[in-house]
C-alpha cells in the first residue's frame, strides 16, 4: 500500500509539471495571454540564407528532414534524439550542425508585445523572432536574416511568421465548475450525515467518546478494506491464501 501511495504522488507531481510547463509551442504571457502553436507540431520549415540551410522543427525534436533533397545518412542533425533547429550543409551533410534540440528553447518577452524564441549555440544566440499574421488564411513561414549567414556572430536572428502567434485571449468562467459543484454537494452530504449521526448517537443512544461516530466499525474497518482492494487489484482480481487476514470478511475469487 506504502508502494502505491509513492507511485500516485510521483505521477500526480510528473502530470502537474507535464501540463503546466512551458515549452516552444504553448506560453502564457504575463498578462494571462495564450500564444499557441501545438497545430504545427510535425511540421518542419526551411529557411536560406546564402550559402546556407536552416530547418526548423518547432514543437518536437524531428529525426526527419521535411523532403527527399535532404541526404539524412550520417548527418548529425538527427543523431541523438534528433533536433530543433539543424543549419544544414547541403555540399557536405555529414558536416551539419545541430544548433538547438526543443527543450532548449526559452521564451523571451520585451515591451510592445515583441516575442521570441532564444537559444544558446557555442558563444552565439539564437533568436527565432515571432511575428502575428492578422489573417488566419496566410499560411506559416520561417526566413533567416541576413547576418544568419556570417560566422561567428553573435546572434543568429530568424523570423516565424504565423497566426499562430497571435497572443489569443483567455475566457475565464464566472461560475463553479460542475467538477466543483459535485465536490461540494459531497462534501456537505458528508457533513450533515456526520452531523446528525453524532447527535442520534449523543443524545438518543447515550453513546460516548469515539462511538458517537455513525457506524463507527465501518470507518475501522475502512483502511482495511482498502487495502484489500489494492492487493486485490494488484494481484490481477484474484484471491491469494496469504492475502485473507483471520477474522475479517473477505471476497470469494471471481
Amino acid at each position: 500500500m506504502e508502494k502505491l501511495w509513492i507511485f500516485t504522488i510521483f505521477l500526480l507531481f510528473h502530470t502537474h509539471g507535464y501540463l503546466c510547463a512551458d515549452n516552444p509551442c504553448h506560453h502564457i504571457l504575463a498578462n494571462t495571454d495564450v500564444v499557441d502553436m501545438t497545430t504545427l507540431k510535425s511540421q518542419k520549415f526551411v529557411a536560406y540564407a546564402p550559402n546556407q540551410t536552416y530547418v526548423f522543427s518547432i514543437c518536437e525534436d524531428s529525426t526527419k528532414f521535411p523532403s527527399d533533397k535532404f541526404v539524412e545518412d550520417n548527418n548529425p542533425c538527427i543523431k541523438d534524439g534528433g533536433y530543433s533547429l539543424c543549419l544544414y550543409n547541403s555540399t557536405s551533410p555529414k558536416d551539419s550542425l545541430k544548433l538547438a534540440k526543443t527543450s532548449e528553447w526559452k521564451w523571451s518577452e520585451s515591451e510592445g508585445d515583441h516575442l521570441a524564441l532564444t537559444a544558446s549555440f557555442n558563444k552565439s544566440q539564437l533568436r527565432i523572432q515571432l511575428s502575428c499574421l492578422s489573417s488566419v488564411h496566410e499560411s506559416t513561414y520561417f526566413m533567416a536574416c541576413p547576418d544568419a549567414n556570417q560566422s561567428g556572430a553573435a546572434v543568429l536572428e530568424f523570423h516565424l511568421f504565423s497566426p499562430l502567434t497571435c497572443p489569443q485571449k483567455v475566457t475565464h468562467s464566472d461560475g463553479l465548475s460542475t467538477g466543483s459543484v459535485l465536490m461540494i454537494i459531497l462534501l456537505v452530504a458528508f457533513l450533515t450525515y456526520l452531523t446528525i449521526g453524532i447527535v442520534v448517537n449523543l443524545f438518543v443512544l447515550g453513546a460516548r467518546g469515539a462511538e458517537v461516530i455513525p457506524n463507527i466499525q465501518f470507518w475501522r474497518s475502512l483502511p482495511g478494506l482498502v487495502m484489500d482492494g489494492a492487493r486485490f487489484l494488484q494481484n490481477g482480481c484474484k484471491v491469494r491464501p496469504s492475502d485473507l487476514v483471520q477474522g475479517r470478511d473477505t471476497y470469494d475469487s471471481i
